[in-house]
């Protein structure tokens, strides 16, 4: 019987073996442009994205400086790291930035509008912010006593009958356009603003007792606040200032109440109900 056996010792050339080598070589290369690739742009929006955080910091700062400071200048924080390449600035009439990144002879009555493009030459990142800022030009309320209880039923009125006879009251608008400052007494009652909602675009001065007298009254002021005498913030009402607020008497929150103040704070005496919460620069305020 005769067995066949079939061998084969044939391997790889050189040609062959060179090919291969290139090929891998071209997929390496390929693969590692790719990668290079999303590197770059992942290190590019994480720049850009601390740009931006930054220029909202700085927007916030010239604001603050804006609604708080009695100069009639504005400049950008000592330690950015950003520079404004260009800016548009109107304040009554146009204003100019100088090299020191200030903006002289501001004035604080009128609305300031600024269109501001910041870059960091460390990224190489530009960004645009346009904002504007309502002026701080004072109304002063010098109105007579208001029937708190009108086309109400009483409801929520028992405790606010010394305002129905007297003329130690101010009528608070429930939009006020600019800054106000107040020298009689103050009680923001439900059941007169769109959502029990009081809106101050600017600052408020508050030279006699405040509060927001009924559940569920919301006061937003966008600028700072300062009150002289007594606040007292009813259950469920909430007091929001956009900027620095002032304390300069005792305090009451009742449950559940809430006082969010986005910019510094000082206190003297604070009488805190269970639930009610103190919020300033975002963080809870411990007294």
């Amino acid at each position: 019987m005769r067995i066949c056996q079939f061998k084969s010792e044939k391997g790889m050339t050189l040609v062959e073996l060179l090919a291969a080598l290139a090929l891998f070589g071209l997929i390496v290369a390929l693969s590692s442009g790719v990668i290079v690739q999303l590197m770059g742009s992942e290190q590019k929006t994480s720049a850009s994205i601390s740009v931006k955080q930054e220029a909202n910091v700085v927007m916030s700062d010239l604001r603050s400086q804006f609604y708080t400071k009695d100069t009639n200048k504005i400049c950008l924080p000592p330690d950015t790291p950003l520079k404004v390449a260009e800016a548009q600035i109107i304040n009554g009439v146009e204003k100019q930035m100088d090299s020191d990144g200030c903006v002289n002879d501001v004035d604080q009555q009128e609305p300031i509008e600024m269109n501001l493009t910041f870059s960091d030459t460390a990224s190489k990142q530009e960004i645009e912010l346009q904002t504007s800022w309502a002026g701080r030009k004072e109304h002063v309320l010098l109105l007579s006593s208001i029937d708190n209880c009108k086309d109400n039923d009483n409801n929520g009125c028992e405790d606010d009958n010394e305002e129905d006879d007297s003329d130690d009251f101010e009528k608070f608008p429930c939009i006020i356009n600019g800054s106000i400052s107040t020298n009689k007494k103050v009680k923001l009652m439900k059941g007169r603003c769109p959502e029990d909602t009081y809106i101050i675009t600017g600052a408020l001065t508050a030279n006699n007792s405040f509060s927001l007298q009924h559940d569920g009254v919301i006061l937003k002021i966008g600028g700072s606040a300062t009150f002289h005498q007594e606040v007292e913030i009813a259950k469920n009402t909430q007091l929001i200032v956009g900027g620095a607020a002032q304390f300069n008497q005792r305090i009451k929150l009742k449950k559940e109440s809430l006082i969010d103040i986005k910019g510094s704070a000082t206190f003297q005496e604070i009488n805190l109900h269970k639930g009610a919460k103190i919020i300033v620069n975002n963080k809870p305020y411990e007294p």
